[in-house]
């Protein structure tokens, strides 16, 4: 039985083109991208172990609501893996709508490419990345999430910043696992790590490893 789907298709996926093996509903592993096509593959399973996804956002507020519509129904997953690949839009907005769709997520891998604050349509209030409301941290998450790992490709400060997002957002019970890539250095690093263990719960192991 098919148990793990990686879908990297350039032409996307297409239901009257494409046919999986008998899966039943159940996957353990899926991969996609973040849009009209990968969604319409990660619907056909109502759970996913480990779901991967892939986020590529473009400037616009269109291309946001289109963001927002494909993903407000998540297949149901204890492991999910965000890959930010392009945002455009504010990063905590994308991050926190993503959560919401999976409230019972135990394990969250996060990859950084970008600063969370850093997007060009901010100063424009029409876009719903940008209203205070799509910010909000309550009742986000369950409670159940456990493990955080966040792979930092980019500034110290944006790792801290997520890790305390995701502290808003549920108790992490056991684990903060960081792998920085960042090009900053030692000193900076080091002080950021430090933020981040005063953030966290006292009885969570943080762990930081750097590549």
């Amino acid at each position: 039985m098919l148990s793990e789907v990686s879908w990297h298709n350039n032409f996307g996926y297409d239901p009257t083109r494409h046919h999986l093996a008998v899966s039943g509903h159940h996957l353990r592993r899926l991969e996609i991208r973040a849009d009209s096509s990968g969604l319409k593959l990660m619907r056909q399973f109502n759970i996913v172990d480990e779901l991967h996804l892939n986020v590529h956002v473009m400037e616009g507020i269109q291309e946001y609501k289109r963001f927002l519509e494909g993903t407000d129904k998540l297949a149901r997953c204890e492991v999910l893996v965000i890959r930010f690949m392009k945002m455009e839009h504010s990063f905590k907005s994308a991050m926190l709508h993503l959560l919401r769709q999976c409230t019972r997520v135990r394990k969250l891998v996060v990859q950084v490419t970008t600063n969370m604050d850093d997007y060009p349509c901010k100063l424009l209030s029409k876009c719903p990345c940008s209203l205070p409301e799509n910010r909000k941290t309550k009742n986000v998450l369950s409670g159940l999430l456990e493990q955080v790992q966040v792979d930092d490709y980019g500034e110290a400060r944006t790792t801290v910043e997520l890790v305390r997002l995701l502290c808003k957002c549920s108790d992490i019970q056991k684990r903060v696992t960081i792998t920085t890539m960042s090009p900053e250095g030692t000193q900076s690093k080091y002080i950021g790590m430090n933020v981040i263990r005063s953030i966290v719960s006292p009885n969570t192991e943080v762990e930081i490893t750097e590549r």
